[in-house]
């Protein structure tokens, strides 16, 4: 009788997870790519700084683009463990509507009414992370998620700084100046805990370096956010690994220059 019901009680449990856990319209999709033969995996998964990405090996989005999922390492917020049992509770998506899923978040500007889960293996049981969506063969290379906001840019009025070329900031070192430039290209230095973004040209030929040291992270959007734009920045310029930089700590340091 006692074993009864426990068994009972463990599925209306699992019944209920179910129930709180997965939200209307949303997807869930088990990666496992540990039991996977390497030569048949579908997925590429890497760390690239705050972000895990999972790139699935389809060149099904626009400019043959490869549907790229990803969420912040160090966020716990979205992210939560969960059993066997309670994995058996939440119905699982196949590939091929992962895929069509991806296809309609691109086709309506990455707006959508429901949330992509991908689960992982995770010691005892699974994590299940609440994903966000990119497509990395966009020129420019920013979450589609993430839309810069309007900042107070009253940095920018300070009296007496100076309009320097990003070309010859060499000749305003240890000088508060504004310059403008594309950014290139990023490099994420995670001994150092320090975000760069290159300006100009590729390294080690970049017209200068932006710096955002890990303190300062949270006031910026992901690096990969500002690949392809042209910024106007202010800032003090120092000497970093021989080249100009200027150094940021708030994004309202940054003003964006529409194309």
């Amino acid at each position: 009788m006692k074993k009864i019901f426990f068994i009972l009680m463990l599925f209306l449990g699992v019944q209920g997870f179910a129930q709180k856990t997965q939200k209307p319209n949303s997807l869930y999709y088990l990666l496992d790519t540990a039991n996977t033969p390497r030569n048949d995996r579908m997925w590429k998964v890497f760390t690239d700084g705050q972000y895990k990405y999972f790139a699935l090996q389809c060149p099904c989005l626009e400019n043959h683009g490869k549907p790229t999922f990803f969420y912040g390492v160090q966020s716990k917020e979205n992210s939560v463990l969960i059993n066997k049992k309670q994995l058996q509770g939440i119905k699982l998506a196949n590939l091929d509507t992962l895929i069509a899923a991806s296809k309609q978040i691109e086709h309506n500007n990455y707006a959508r009414d429901f949330s992509i889960y991908l689960i992982e293996p995770k010691n005892w049981g699974y994590i299940m992370h609440d994903m966000s969506f990119m497509n990395p063969t966009i020129k420019i290379h920013a979450l589609p998620d993430v839309v810069p906001s309007k900042h107070d840019n009253s940095a920018f009025e300070v009296q007496g700084l100076q309009e320097a070329d990003s070309k010859n900031l060499g000749n305003y070192i240890n000088k508060s100046v504004i310059t403008v430039g594309k950014v290139v290209n990023f490099r994420i230095v995670e001994a150092d805990k320090l975000e760069t973004l290159l300006v100009g040209a590729e390294y080690p030929n970049q017209d200068f370096t932006i710096l955002i040291k890990g303190k300062n992270l949270s006031n910026f959007n992901p690096v990969a956010f500002y690949k392809g734009r042209r910024l106007r920045v202010v800032g003090k310029v120092i000497e970093y690994m021989g080249r100009p930089a200027i150094e940021l700590s708030d994004e309202r340091e940054i003003q964006f220059i529409p194309k």
